[in-house]
């Protein structure tokens, strides 16, 4: 049986021309997956999940210490115990998001400005430093007060350090702070997204959803 090559030839050429990722490869010959997502357009799903789930787990830990009640009831047992599921489930979250990025790579900047594509570098940055250690200020904080970190409704709990009387303090503060820093830093966030979304136009919020 004879093959054609000017056939085959013609089958490729209509393939790049129909398909975008046929193209998008054959425009970077040697391209691996993690350099092809680097250049699309929309975060991949994954990606897209961890945002969201963080998203939600991050609301759901600052609703939980927001009602949780007086000391000794039981609905600040059961509040505190919503805490620490989300703040664990966060901190693992993160580990997740941050390998996967480091695998997949991200979208390109949509910004042009300078000022403004730093602006929004420092706040991914700073938002990666909170989900990683605010959960961490947690555990270490209810750890050196000398207790493990109980998951409520399971037999899991650990500990990461001993009890520390001198660093307990310091430890609860740390959390506290940051934890009402972002307050702040998530509401800016949020708020940059809606702007990019009703007054600049462009695709930022729409290729994380």
């Amino acid at each position: 049986m004879m093959i054609d090559p000017v056939a085959i030839d013609r089958v490729a050429t209509d393939r790049v021309a129909t398909d975008p990722v046929a193209a998008a490869r054959v425009a970077t010959p040697g391209a691996s997956m993690s350099s092809y997502n680097r250049t699309t357009d929309r975060y991949t799903k994954p990606a897209i999940f961890f945002h969201w789930m963080i998203f939600l787990l991050v609301a759901l830990a600052y609703l939980a210490i927001e009602i949780r009640g007086p000391r000794g009831s039981d609905s600040r047992a059961f509040w505190t115990g919503v805490h620490f599921w989300a703040g664990t489930l966060v901190l693992g979250l993160a580990v997740l998001r941050l390998l996967w990025r480091l695998w997949a790579g991200a979208p390109e900047e949509l910004e042009s400005n300078r000022l403004l594509a730093f602006l929004g570098r420092s706040a991914h940055l700073a938002l990666y430093v909170f989900i990683f250690a605010q959960p961490l200020l947690g555990m270490l904080m209810v750890n050196a007060g000398g207790r493990p970190v109980s998951l409520a409704w399971t037999d899991i709990s650990f500990t990461l350090v001993r009890a520390d009387a001198i660093a307990r303090p310091l430890l609860k503060d740390a959390h506290e702070w940051l934890g009402n820093v972002f307050y702040w830093v998530i509401g800016l966030h949020a708020l940059a997204a809606i702007a990019h979304h009703v007054v600049f136009k462009d695709r930022a919020l729409r290729r994380i959803i």
